[in-house]
């Protein structure tokens, strides 16, 4: 038995729909977003050092890195009037120091998910299947229905915005 029919046995055997686990790679393929590390380059550019930076004093460890940048980006976010939708809309909401460094990550995200394609575009007939998957990933929220997330990961940028 080949490992597709393994699995497809398995899959109709069981009681429970599918556990789907998304990393970067469908907010790549789906609405073309950065990496985590461009991620975190492009919001290092608000910051008082080059991303470069950071991730050194990380060891190149991306939840660290993003922990890193949290503390100094938390200070512009709260000073700069480039900043200021971002904190009427969440400020209230934020209860820790990571919290803006996330607020802003959300906002872009949701940002890609407003630029989609009407209908799906090319990928309407998988993002189809997606909508009915119990999924687990980052913290694109907008991309996936909440009722059906559970969040596995524990790092820097995975917990809810606060």
């Amino acid at each position: 038995m080949s490992a597709y029919e393994e699995l497809e046995a398995r899959l109709l055997a069981s009681a429970s729909a599918p556990f789907l686990f998304v990393g970067s790679g469908l907010s790549r393929r789906y609405l073309n977003l950065d990496t985590w590390e461009a991620l975190l380059r492009r919001m290092a550019e608000y910051l008082p050092h080059p991303y470069a930076y950071y991730a050194t004093r990380a060891s190149s460890d991306l939840p660290q890195t993003a922990s890193e940048m949290a503390g100094p980006f938390h200070e512009v976010w709260w000073t700069d009037e480039s900043f200021a939708g971002s904190r009427e809309e969440f400020g209230d909401r934020l209860s820790t120091i990571s919290g803006p460094l996330k607020a802003e990550i959300a906002r872009y995200a949701r940002g890609a998910v407003a630029d989609l394609p009407p209908h799906g575009g090319p990928h309407r007939s998988e993002l189809d299947l997606l909508a009915k998957a119990v999924v687990a990933g980052p913290p694109y929220p907008p991309l996936r229905d909440p009722r059906r997330t559970r969040s596995s990961r524990a790092s820097a940028l995975s917990a809810p915005i606060a």
